[in-house]
């Protein structure tokens, strides 16, 4: 312990995500798919991934819901056959719930300098956009460059930690934000969300740009290389 504290938020809805064994007598496209409120789902948004062997389906409950009814027995079954197809309610492999945190530690190092977070020790995040394994692969990276600039000079030795503490911090803190902004357009919380994506549904099937708006937003935006920062955008 450095005596510091994760600050940030947790998402008020629970997630259930199962697992589910590849059927060989289907020939279903390996592709990620969004699904906003699936029909299938009653309204509730879904995402599908494909891995080797089988997918994982991510199912956002609403934030009232008794996740025991879609995490476990027939709930489970009922819900993964409703929108995977019956067969696949006989090839669940694994299965877990989870609310997302979105949290970054107050400081990146102790008094002393002498030690460093990084990864989730630094931050958590929504998984959407895979910003949590990619910054803290730039965090390690960040670390590395701070490690042998003090090895080298030991007189610039707190200033390279203080540096990496800084700039990593600062990145965090903007992939929590977007982050935030992935969980907003996902949740559909607010009156202004909700009416942005029902607008970009009707217009979708004529215009490219809300077609596009769709796809990504459940990923957050891009992120852009900072102008002074250690190691990558992230």
């Amino acid at each position: 312990a450095i005596g510091t504290a994760m600050q940030g938020s947790r998402s008020e809805n629970a997630y259930v995500i199962v697992d589910l064994g590849e059927n060989p007598d289907e020939q279903r496209p390996a592709e990620r798919i969004f699904h906003y409120e699936h029909p299938a789902a009653g309204g509730r948004n879904v995402l599908v991934v494909p891995f080797r062997g089988g997918w994982r389906v991510d199912l956002q409950c609403r934030a009232d819901d008794d996740v025991e009814r879609f995490d476990r027995d027939d709930g489970l079954r009922s819900w993964v056959a409703d929108v995977m197809g019956a067969q696949y309610a006989q090839r669940i492999e694994w299965v877990s719930t989870y609310r997302f945190l979105q949290v970054v530690a107050g400081r990146l190092t102790d008094d002393s300098h002498r030690v460093m977070l990084i990864g989730e020790a630094a931050h958590l995040f929504a998984p959407f956009g895979a910003r949590g394994m990619n910054s803290a692969i730039a965090d390690a990276h960040a670390a590395a460059l701070a490690i042998h600039e003090a090895s080298e000079d030991p007189d610039v030795a707190r200033a390279a930690i203080e540096r990496f503490a800084h700039d990593r911090r600062a990145a965090a803190l903007v992939n929590r934000r977007a982050a935030g902004q992935a969980l907003q357009a996902i949740q559909g919380r607010h009156p202004w969300s909700r009416s942005k994506r029902r607008l970009a549904v009707a217009f979708a099937p004529r215009v490219e740009r809300a077609a596009r708006w769709l796809d990504s937003a459940p990923y957050g935006p891009r992120l852009r290389q900072p102008r002074r920062s250690q190691g990558s955008g992230y």
